[in-house]
């Protein structure tokens, strides 16, 4: 059993078919520690609300077992219907001015009462426009209710809760994504995350309401939900190039619960433009062994678990 202390994080991604946790040790090179993959149960968990709390924390409390973790910080990751990202442009501004800006912004157009949600501001990029200067910002809103209920399952699961952040965010820091413009596609049970990053920034963050039950329920009764999440990837990538005139999409990496499928796979590789491949989230990664096979294998499923680890803690 590894004893978590301050220099680790653990990255907890819930979604409604398992509890996914990793664990860093941050440093100039970060380490991997562990991880594991535990399934729930059905109805513990369904568009990003916690329906069985106490099944969830049981889950947790199993999977930090599996992953030999006791005791950490940890980064929650939360995703779902009540989750809502946006990009918005504001005049130069400190950081805590710009926060009690955003608020009275995002209250004209986000879609849920700000002062009963949490908000999470990450400044983008300070850009030129018309010969103005201007920060453009990337603000996540969720729900102060959901976010206090994935907090206590964390504290309840034994971990010292140090950050809740929008799960999509999570991809954009692993190691394999951060050069050029890399489009990152997580392939959820219920959903799929698009994040398209230039240069290390997340310039655009879409949800598309198809996961794997969908795709899998169309293998054996019909429908369109392939054309669907194609169609919604795309439209992604065009609007990325709007935001970044001059570059496209260089080359997509697909995570989630349904990287390993060889025939999506494939398909995205014919439907999409840019070249397709399966995200590996532990390159860049140290490791005080080898990594355990059963953990490689599941390594794009861990994609969001590992990048919320890999969370600075302030």
């Amino acid at each position: 059993m590894i004893q978590v202390g301050r220099s680790f994080t653990v990255g907890i991604d819930l979604s409604k078919r398992a509890v996914k946790v990793a664990a860093t040790q941050h440093g100039r090179q970060p380490r991997f520690v562990g991880a594991a993959v535990q399934p729930l149960p059905e109805g513990v968990f369904d568009a990003g609300v916690i329906l069985d709390p106490p099944a969830a924390v049981e889950a947790l409390r199993a999977a930090l077992r599996t992953a030999g973790l006791k005791g950490g910080q940890a980064v929650v990751g939360m995703a779902g219907r009540s989750v809502v990202v946006r990009q918005l442009t504001m005049p130069p501004m400190p950081l805590d001015e710009l926060k009690n800006a955003i608020k009275w912004d995002a209250e004209r157009q986000l879609p849920i009462r700000i002062e009963e949600a949490v908000l999470d501001v990450q400044v983008l990029r300070d850009i030129t426009d018309e010969g103005q200067r201007r920060l453009e910002v990337l603000v996540a809103a969720v729900p102060e209710r959901d976010a206090m209920l994935y907090f206590q399952i964390a504290e309840e699961a034994g971990l010292d809760v140090a950050a809740i952040e929008v799960a999509p965010l999570a991809l954009t820091r692993l190691r394999g994504v951060q050069e050029g413009s890399t489009a990152v596609i997580d392939i959820g049970a219920a959903q799929t995350d698009v994040v398209v990053i230039h240069e290390g920034v997340p310039v655009v963050v879409r949800t598309i309401l198809i996961g794997v039950d969908a795709l899998e329920a169309e293998a054996t009764a019909g429908g369109t939900a392939v054309q669907e999440l194609v169609t919604g990837i795309t439209r992604s990538f065009d609007y990325f190039q709007t935001q970044v005139r001059g570059h496209r999409v260089e080359r997509v990496v697909v995570t989630g619960d349904a990287a390993t499928d060889p025939a999506l796979i494939q398909t995205l590789t014919a439907a999409l433009e840019p070249p397709v491949e399966v995200g590996n989230p532990l390159i860049g990664l140290a490791t005080d062994r080898a990594v355990p096979p059963l953990i490689a294998e599941q390594g794009p499923q861990l994609a969001v678990a590992i990048g919320l680890s890999l969370r600075a803690i302030v």
